[in-house]
């Protein structure tokens, strides 16, 4: 409850500009004041015979009651300014805020001997069914991907989007590397890079963790100095072993088992190595358990808990110009209302109050709205134009998006965010242009767009959902940002046969076709192919925000290891010096 002590600081005004108009009563007061003390001079017959002092109240104007009427209007001009400017009393309210959630990277080993069965039904497939359950429980953490074994290869950056890590962390085999090996150094270094990553609104990463799964047979000695780079960075290095003690024999993709010399190669759980491992990343080790991920997620609860921090805000309380404005009548209606200056202070008073609103017409916002979603898109359109701020520019493209007008949906969008005030618009109005340029067929514009509206919103899960698709579409299609404008478009919503050669040929209403790239279409390419085209004729229904229809990403599981076999064999060509003394 604010009491009268704390008033001053609860005090708040809703448009203080209007606060300027009680300069005019101090003026007006102060200029009579002015000619009221300038001696007179007498320029009458009758004022020469006449007493000054006399005189002085015999002139018009300067009587007290004259004076009383300069005051009450004075008074009501005061008041009047007070409740343009719209009073009301902030009530102080602590909120618990804090970043999106602590930065965790996942390294994964996908080595030969993953796959030794010492461990039912072995041990890739047992780290992943944990470690799936793992991300589960987990609510607001960032997490990042990164799997290794000749080379390494960062799947995902930080990210709030489970549904998508578990996606990916469950293709993950040893059967997707065309060479074996354990280079763990650059697994750890590109985790230590997506850790580095700052939060959204922040010039500096928090601290984080790295959880290494792996059964230690690791053959590089510059994992360590990786590790402890990793601790001075303040990130901490956690290594689950997966195997046995007793190991088993490991096996290659044709059924053979791996030889060295004449004796088959068994491979068991290096414990001591993965010890030391997190110990030089200032970190600790676990056995392959539900204990060690119960371990785990106190670890990460605790270091979300040092994010959180208490910020006070203000709430907008009760308003105070209602009671400045009944103040005003009955003055008005005390003094009485046939004097001259108490009716030019009707006039003026009323004229004062009607200040602008500080919220754009939201009963026109109302309107519009309503219209969007009965389809009165003609009546949308027309409504939503009239405003000037942002709900006008965003309703605007969601109409205009709506009737698959994507060049007018793009302008729109592209004025919203430009109009956005808060981190939330600037994300929605940055997802749904992102929409637009990708029904337009320009993607890696959509792809950035999507970024950015990552950047706004870590934890937004379609525009997480639409950048993997579309990465996806990249790297298989061989689309390539310098192409981007030559790409065709991806067809509207509703697109239908129907539709004439003309129409199809200007607005590109078909998906990029995997022959344009100077190659055959593969099987993999028309599935990913189909899957764009069912994305495209999917349509928006929300009118608050669009949920666009990249849903398909479940669509194209089966897929999901061709892909990751295919970018690691392109980045495996590009690195030097991945043939292993020891490849297992």
């Amino acid at each position: 409850m604010t009491t009268l002590l704390d008033l001053p600081g609860a005090l708040a005004w809703r448009q203080p500009l209007w606060l300027l108009l009680l300069v005019v009563p101090v003026v007006l007061i102060l200029w009579q004041r002015h000619q009221r003390s300038r001696p007179s001079s007498p320029q009458t017959p009758l004022a020469r015979h006449i007493e000054p002092a006399l005189l002085k109240k015999m002139v018009i104007g300067e009587t007290r009651s004259h004076w009383s009427v300069w005051w009450l209007v004075a008074a009501m001009w005061v008041l009047a300014a007070l409740a343009a400017a719209g009073p009301y009393l902030s009530q102080a309210k602590t909120e618990q805020s804090t970043l999106p959630g602590a930065n965790v990277a996942i390294v994964v080993d996908i080595s030969p001997s993953m796959s030794v069965a010492d461990i039912p039904p072995n041990r890739i497939q047992q780290a992943k069914l944990q470690l799936i359950d793992f991300i589960r429980q987990l609510d607001n953490t960032r997490l990042a991907l990164v799997t290794f074994s000749a080379n390494a290869y960062a799947i995902l950056p930080l990210t709030t989007d489970k549904e998508t890590l578990i996606h990916f962390t469950d293709a993950l085999d040893p059967s997707l590397v065309t060479v074996a090996g354990s280079n763990l150094e650059r697994a750890l270094k590109l985790a230590g890079e997506a850790l580095d990553d700052p939060p959204p609104g922040s010039s500096k990463a928090p601290a984080g963790l790295v959880i290494l799964i792996s059964d230690g047979g690791i053959h590089d000695t510059g994992a360590w100095d990786e590790a402890a780079r990793l601790k001075q960075a303040g990130h901490q290095l956690f290594s689950v072993g997966v195997g046995s003690e007793e190991g088993g024999p490991v096996p290659l993709m044709l059924g053979q088992l791996v030889r060295q010399g004449d004796k088959i190669l068994t491979s068991t759980r290096q414990r001591q190595t993965l010890t030391s491992l997190a110990t030089a990343g200032g970190g600790r080790y676990y056995d392959l358990s539900p204990e060690a991920w119960s371990e785990l997620r106190r670890t990460i609860n605790q270091l979300e808990q040092a994010l959180y921090e208490d910020t006070p805000i203000k709430q907008q309380g009760p308003a105070l110009y209602t009671g400045l404005i009944l103040l005003i009548v009955a003055m008005l209606l005390l003094y009485g209302w046939r004097r001259v200056e108490v009716l030019m202070g009707m006039i003026i008073f009323p004229t004062l109050l009607l200040s602008p609103s500080a919220d754009a017409s939201p009963w026109l916002e109302k309107q519009a709205m309503q219209a969007l979603r009965q389809g009165e898109y003609q009546q949308a359109q027309q409504l939503y134009g009239q405003l000037t701020n942002y709900q006008g520019a965003f309703g605007l493209g969601v109409t205009a998006y709506r009737q698959q007008r994507w060049p007018q949906a793009l302008s729109a969008f592209e004025q919203a965010y430009r109009l956005a005030t808060n981190e939330h618009q600037k994300a929605s109005s940055s997802y749904n242009l992102a929409n637009t340029l990708a029904q337009l067929g320009r993607l890696s514009e959509a792809i950035e767009a999507y970024q950015r509206t990552l950047s706004h919103q870590p934890g937004h899960a379609r525009a997480n959902r639409n950048l993997a698709l579309l990465k996806r579409a990249e790297l298989t299609l061989g689309i390539r940002a310098s192409q981007s404008d030559q790409q065709p478009a991806l067809p509207g919503p509703g697109t239908t046969n129907n539709d004439s050669a003309t129409d199809r040929s200007s607005s590109g209403s078909h998906p990029p076709q995997p022959g344009d790239n100077g190659r055959e279409a593969s099987p993999e390419d028309e599935k990913l192919n189909q899957s764009l085209r069912r994305w495209s004729q999917i349509k928006d229904a929300s009118a608050d925000v669009p949920t666009h229809a990249i849903q398909q990403l479940h669509n194209l599981k089966d897929d999901s290891t061709l892909m990751l076999r295919r970018r690691f064999s392109i980045e495996d060509e590009r690195a030097i010096g991945l043939v292993e003394e020891k490849p297992w």
